[in-house]
């Protein structure tokens, strides 16, 4: 699979990094996929500046979100490799886990609800709310297509349960309607833990195949 995954980054004097926006890009294509929004950013680490990959960032947001992003901004953009999380999300969008696998070409938003990077989720709890900065705030980037949220029981009831609800409150659910107007009611499975129950529990198939059918438009 030919994939390439873009994000800013930022690193602070005392070590601290954060990953705001990220996009998976699979193929060539920069036609939006669908977004997901989950917890914080994990394991994946920048490789490089993005360089000549600047004009597929760039021509994203313009074509599907009418933003003309500044080579200012774009500075502050990596290439990325890709952790188990990111490509579990794919698996998710393309219906692997569910046996309905389909060829996707475009890009998947991820964002998280906060951007601290820390791959342990126990040391990373203390320090998620600790920035107001870098907590997601780009509600109208989730207007043209389906959204994944999968912060799991952290963004249900945990730690970042204000950020997340804020989130869903926020959004059109008719761009996803697999989702009830209820917060609570609904489920919302970590990529994590989809990879740990999609072949053993009824309510992740379930869930799995709402959004696949949402997201192509079955």
């Amino acid at each position: 699979m030919d994939m390439k995954v873009y994000a800013e980054f930022k690193t602070l004097p005392n070590g601290q990094e954060f990953r705001r926006k990220t996009l998976i890009q699979i193929g060539s294509s920069t036609k939006l996929i669908g977004s997901a929004i989950l917890i914080n950013p994990g394991s994946a680490e920048p490789i490089r500046d993005i360089n000549q990959d600047a004009d597929t960032v760039k021509k994203f947001y313009l074509d599907n979100h009418n933003i003309d992003i500044s080579d200012v901004d774009l500075a502050h953009w990596k290439l990325f490799k890709a952790d188990h999380t990111m490509l579990r999300l794919i698996k998710i969008f393309n219906g692997s886990y569910i046996s309905r696998e389909t060829e996707l070409e475009g890009i998947i938003q991820l964002f998280n609800c906060s951007y601290y990077k820390e791959q342990s989720l126990n040391k990373a709890r203390d320090k998620l709310l600790t920035r107001q900065d870098c907590i997601f705030d780009e509600h109208e980037l989730l207007s043209n297509a389906p959204v994944y949220f999968g912060w799991g029981d952290e963004g249900k009831y945990g730690v970042v349960n204000n950020i997340a609800e804020e989130i869903f409150k926020n959004y059109d659910l008719s761009l996803t309607p697999i989702y009830s107007e209820e917060f609570l009611e609904n489920t919302f499975y970590h990529p994590t833990y989809i990879n740990r129950s999609y072949n053993s529990n009824a309510k992740t198939q379930n869930l799995l195949n709402n959004f696949y059918e949402a997201l192509h438009r079955i």
